[in-house]
């Protein structure tokens, strides 16, 4: 199914005309749009950026409201280079929420991998702290729909799921960040996994991660 045709069919039926305008002129250009698509729990707000024939790259947030479109940056710079990238809003609906049922947002992210995914290709999944570790844990439980995976400081990920993870894999992580001391153990739970560690930056998203991300999801420099 061309993908404009699979947003468009997952558009609330509530939703305004202008919504479901934008979500079929998704195709036509690069620009960041809002769209409301559909899962297993429910319908989730989420932003969309790039070609819908490209790469397809699903994002995973951390825990606080105010950061939810955190990855947007590295969105915008995947798209330019082809991608398709899908970053959902799991504060949107109410059993996905950080904080409720970890099961019930893997099942929503199963969705939407499911939606997403080209052919046999699972998408690339990248998850930030607390999506780092839900990010993980669906990638252990549902292979055949993730290709790669980034994990970008999961700081309550475990050594058990990240050995359990067969997805090429990039960690990404800063050493100014409080939880840091997890990174060393992470790094060495599972042999040949990628790792990008700078100085500083925090608990965030920086943009010193791009250029890595965009080698480790493309196989070219940036």
């Amino acid at each position: 199914m061309v993908l404009s045709e699979e947003i468009a069919k997952n558009i609330s039926p509530s939703s305004t005309s202008m919504d479901r305008e934008t979500a079929t002129d998704a195709v036509n250009d690069s620009t960041m749009r809002s769209v409301k698509l559909q899962t297993s729990q429910g319908m989730v707000e989420a932003k969309q950026i790039g070609d819908p024939d490209g790469i397809p790259v699903l994002t995973v947030h951390g825990m606080a409201k105010g950061l939810v479109w955190e990855w947007e940056k590295a969105a915008e710079a995947l798209a330019a280079r082809g991608c398709l990238v899908t970053m959902p809003n799991f504060h949107s609906l109410h059993a996905t929420a950080p904080g409720h049922s970890s099961h019930a947002t893997i099942e929503a992210i199963e969705s939407l991998a499911s939606q997403l995914k080209r052919g046999d290709q699972g998408v690339v999944l990248m998850g930030k702290s607390w999506g780092g570790s839900i990010a993980l844990k669906f990638a252990g439980s549902h292979p055949a729909l993730v290709s790669k995976l980034v994990l970008a400081a999961p700081a309550a990920a475990t050594e058990a799921a990240m050995s359990e993870a067969a997805a090429e894999t990039l960690l990404l992580w800063t050493r100014d960040d409080p939880s840091f001391r997890k990174a060393e153990t992470l790094a060495t739970a599972r042999a040949g996994m990628k790792q990008e560690f700078h100085d500083t930056g925090g608990h965030r998203i920086i943009a010193d991660y791009i250029p890595g991300l965009i080698k480790f999801v493309l196989g070219v420099a940036a």
